[in-house]
């Protein structure tokens, strides 16, 4: 019998490795502690696979690069960032290959404490919170694509199929002002809950992806880089796709309650890459543009290609925002640092089942 639920997270993950019959991955159990609504294991421990997975990658060097998913374990390969790599973007954690799995068989003792349905159907109208939220990371939304620009470019048809899912599961939006009281207040926010976010401000935006937030009942957060309001995204240096971005009068016709706008800098420089004095005039100026041009405050910002390093953090504090978004991947958690909230990237092609399983972990 396995009484200490670490030995049995042990144990799991050695069926996992002789199951997957792959050797040096790290293995580890989730637990109902880091999201009470997926599958999980009711021990009475800190943390399980994604509380692991976060503290792997909160210091931005290592990055994901392979995993075997099923609901009782994760096994997971992650790599080391160089020096290059970090300067090339490669603190994203990105993940190569990602592969659902069958569960393995467990024993009476171990499956006793396993919780398939989570502890809670998630609706708003049950006792369901969130203390882990996800911030789902969006570029374009359009038919129009190249396989080189695909990864960033979600369909009509998949977004809807994806909002579909979050209504049917009762999940409500979250603005970063009712993620960040509550986190001061040390109190989950009822409900199942959901940020949805688009980086960059193309023009299928306003076209194709507002109609179904609206219509799905969401709202969004959009990240508009301010020196290619009206022009393309050519600081795209090594695609050959050029794609339009909205121009001042659809921005500033975006309905406020429904769309959100923040920053996403004046050029789309990476923050990490340039001097401090080049930095604070990209955060500076984007923001005051904004604030200018739609008549109302803005305080968050989405850093270019996602590092932020602390300096940059700083700075971005320093220029008036009080939320940023990186593209770490993994659930925010409740109390986290708001100039680091990290995000889960929703790319192109991806399968149904892999959204479903991101989200409600079936």
């Amino acid at each position: 019998m396995v009484d200490n639920p670490w030995s049995a997270s042990f144990v799991i993950f050695l069926i996992a490795a002789a199951f997957s019959r792959i050797f040096g991955f790290l293995g580890h159990a989730p637990a109902l502690v880091d999201d009470p609504a997926s599958p999980g294991f009711d021990w009475e421990v800190p943390f399980g696979a994604s509380g692991i997975q976060q503290a792997l990658l909160a210091e931005g060097r290592l990055v994901l690069r392979e995993e075997r998913r099923a609901p009782t374990y994760w096994v997971q390969r992650y790599e080391r960032v160089t020096r290059l790599s970090q300067f090339l973007g490669g603190r994203r954690a990105e993940v190569a290959s990602r592969e659902s799995v069958d569960v393995p068989p467990l024993s009476p003792e171990v499956a006793a404490h396993f919780r398939m349905n989570g502890t809670r159907n998630g609706g708003h109208g049950s006792t369901a919170t969130t203390s882990r939220l996800p911030i789902l990371m969006y570029h374009r939304v359009s038919n129009d694509w190249s396989p080189a620009t695909r990864r960033w470019t979600v369909t009509p048809a998949e977004l809807e199929e994806q909002l579909a899912l979050l209504r049917e599961h009762e999940f409500r939006a979250v603005t970063f002002e009712e993620w960040g009281k509550a986190g001061f207040d040390h109190r989950p926010l009822p409900g199942r809950r959901v940020m949805l976010t688009f980086d960059d401000g193309y023009s299928d935006f306003a076209e194709h992806a507002l109609p179904l937030i609206e219509r799905y009942g969401f709202e969004a957060e959009l990240f508009v880089v301010t020196g290619h309001v009206g022009a393309t995204n050519d600081w795209e240096t090594t695609l050959r796709e050029r794609y339009r971005l909205m121009d001042w009068a659809t921005i500033a016709q975006l309905p406020p309650k429904t769309v959100h706008i923040g920053s996403h800098t004046d050029t789309h420089r990476m923050l990490t890459a340039v001097s401090a004095e080049v930095a604070t005039r990209e955060l500076v100026r984007s923001r005051l543009t904004l604030e200018q041009r739609l008549g109302r405050g803005v305080s968050s910002l989405a850093y270019p290609y996602g590092p932020a390093s602390g300096a940059v953090q700083q700075l971005a504090r320093a220029a008036g925002y009080d939320f940023a978004l990186t593209t770490l991947e993994w659930r925010a958690y409740l109390g986290a640092d708001l100039m680091k909230l990290p995000r889960l990237e929703v790319y192109g092609g991806q399968s149904f089942s892999e959204f479903e399983r991101m989200m409600i972990g079936s």
